[in-house]
């Protein structure tokens, strides 16, 4: 495998990115949340094998004429300093009402940073824009139109930079025991000075079997037409997996079931995805994941969750081909 791990860093970064906005986290609503994952896989930061991952989560929301919300996260690999990894989710919300018509328009910006602090050739920023109007039609129809733009910003000048622009509309239909909901986008890429096309294809099917049990299930498909990939230099790197991916299909179930005041939920996916051929390598992945997942609340204010997750991925690449089970355990904190 390619690994590069001293990359240029030409480009004005503040450290931590929006987390300067911690201190405003006392004054609002919000919680607090522990993460260990221990696993016998890390795949992550060039890093495969055993070890334990630790995060600690400060969420802040603000709502007034608009929404603010904020996740940020501190995690460390097997307690090595050098595996620290800061991230930043920033999110402001404006919702819309359309007179006459009962239906809100939300329009969000976002700004995610990614910062591990001795990878630089991963540290970004992603930036985003979306707007999403549910309108029914003749009170029985849910019309779901979509807009989506995006940008990232990688600190890493051996990368380049990209921006994306998508659209796309579903409707939901009530039929007897669920709702059939089919989706369709369409899109476009542009990096290196090239435009790619990008499509989405997706049917979802809910049902809401009764007031505490309920099961959904989605099939997906997704493409994006050849370009000069953004990240050609490091296709062999499980982060850049979106920047080189040709097409991807996905068929993903699960069940919810609610005791009082408990949760358990069963995911099952299913897929298969086919990426760009880089330096002669061909690459197909077929995979299986599975995740349960028990979540107890405790009083007004915490809640914690445990969970098992495991992940099967086949691949023409040995590099890729691997098996990662994992537990989870999170408490969450909310004040």
């Amino acid at each position: 495998m390619i690994k590069s791990m001293v990359v240029r860093k030409n480009r004005p970064c503040i450290w931590g990115g929006v987390f300067l906005l911690l201190p405003a986290f006392i004054f609002g609503a919000g919680a607090l949340s522990f993460n260990i994952s221990a696993t016998d896989n890390i795949n992550m930061l060039s890093l495969k094998k055993l070890g334990l991952v630790f995060s600690v989560a400060p969420i802040y929301d603000f709502r007034d004429h608009f929404g603010l919300h904020y996740d940020g996260a501190f995690s460390l690999i097997n307690l090595v300093p050098e595996n620290l990894i800061i991230e930043n989710y920033l999110r402001v919300e404006k919702i819309i009402d359309f007179k006459g018509f009962g239906n809100k328009n939300t329009i969000t910006g976002r700004i995610y940073n990614f910062f591990p602090i001795s990878y630089s050739i991963y540290q970004m920023f992603d930036f985003g824009l979306t707007d999403s109007l549910n309108l029914y039609i003749k009170d029985r129809y849910l019309w779901i139109p979509y807009v989506k733009l995006k940008y990232r910003y990688f600190i890493s000048d051996s990368i380049s930079d990209y921006a994306e622009a998508r659209l796309g509309t579903g409707i939901r239909i009530p039929l007897p025991y669920f709702y059939f909901t089919p989706y369709a986008g369409i899109g476009m890429r542009y990096v290196n000075q090239e435009i790619s096309f990008l499509s989405t294809l997706l049917v979802d099917l809910t049902f809401p079997l009764t007031g505490d049990f309920s099961a959904g299930t989605y099939m997906r498909y997704d493409c994006a037409g050849k370009t000069e990939n953004a990240v050609s230099g490091y296709a062999d790197d499980p982060f850049f997996e979106y920047e080189n991916l040709h097409q991807a299909q996905e068929i993903s179930f699960a069940l919810h079931r609610i005791f009082g005041d408990s949760k358990i939920t069963a995911s099952f996916s299913g897929y298969k995805k086919d990426f760009f051929v880089v330096y002669n390598q061909t690459r197909q992945d077929k995979g299986l994941w599975i995740k349960v997942d028990y979540t107890k609340i405790i009083g007004r204010k915490t809640a914690y969750s445990l969970g098992l997750e495991s992940l099967h991925n086949f691949s023409t690449v040995s590099d890729f081909d691997y098996i990662k089970n994992s537990i989870l355990l999170n408490i969450r904190l909310t004040f």
